[in-house]
């Protein structure tokens, strides 16, 4: 039964949008109740995607409790990542982000990720790699559950919900934990009592151009560069250059610029 309800905790938000899409707004808007804030994350091309942020409203330790053995036992092959939060769920998870310190959203739908070009559709499962998104549709192409694909198998489909038994994925089961599991092995798949009827995998689309922000090293050969999109980083390095000093004209100051964004770090003797 609660396995049903991860996945019926992971859906309900959705249908409390038109038409299953989010409502366009302004990023700054916030709407607020006593436990939650409707607020706006950012595709990688800019589209504002609507979020909640609970806050004072986690579940009480049996229903984790709950939660872990019902969903635990879908299969002995699944590692639970982390144990049952109210904090994020799938969506937020696959699309928006995955570290400790960001995974703290609730989103109501990703299709703008791959509806505004910031991710395209894999044409061939052939294709798929892992980081690509995996996200289970039922047979009216309601969006039911989003993942994010760890590992490409070997063999040929079982049945069950498409290409899903071909890779193993990282996602969040609603309310329930994040889990590593086979495609096949959640309780979205009608093998374990749920609606998915088929699944599709996008790619980011590197055209997107990417806005660096620095983050230090402590190296004098390079420095790394990371752009909020995706949490993508680069690896930048350095060349040496000779800078006019300004105070005196006939001389020079040693320094080293960043052939990839153009950063000059002084050296200092």
């Amino acid at each position: 039964m609660l396995s049903f309800l991860a996945t019926l905790n992971c859906l309900l938000p959705c249908f409390a949008l038109s038409n299953g899409l989010p409502v366009q707004s302004s990023t700054s808007e916030r709407l607020e109740d006593e436990f939650r804030t409707l607020l706006y994350v950012q595709t990688p091309n800019g589209s504002n995607v609507l979020v909640t942020d609970y806050v004072g409203d986690p579940l009480e330790p049996s229903e984790v409790m709950d939660y872990i053995v019902t969903n635990d036992a879908i299969s002995p092959y699944n590692v639970r990542i982390k144990n049952p939060t109210r904090d994020f769920n799938c969506h937020s998870f696959a699309w928006h982000a995955q570290s400790d310190n960001e995974i703290e959203y609730w989103m109501y739908h990703p299709s703008l990720y791959y509806q505004d070009g910031s991710y395209t559709q894999v044409s061939s499962f052939s294709s798929v790699v892992p980081g690509d998104k995996i996200v289970y549709f039922d047979s009216q192409g309601i969006v039911l559950h989003s993942g994010i694909v760890s590992e490409v198998l070997d063999g040929t489909p079982n049945g069950v919900c498409g290409n899903s038994n071909l890779v193993v994925i990282d996602s969040k089961w609603g309310e329930a934990g994040l889990y590593k599991s086979r495609g096949d092995r959640t309780p979205y798949t009608s093998n374990n009592n749920g609606t998915a009827a088929y699944v599709q995998f996008y790619h980011y689309n590197y055209s997107h151009t990417h806005a660096f922000t620095l983050e230090p090293t402590d190296n004098d050969d390079y420095h790394l560069v990371k752009c909020d999109c995706t949490g993508y980083y680069e690896l930048h390095t350095f060349i040496n250059i000779q800078l006019r000093d300004e105070e005196r004209q006939d001389r020079y100051i040693p320094a080293r610029q960043c052939t990839g964004c153009g950063y000059i770090s002084y050296m200092v003797y």
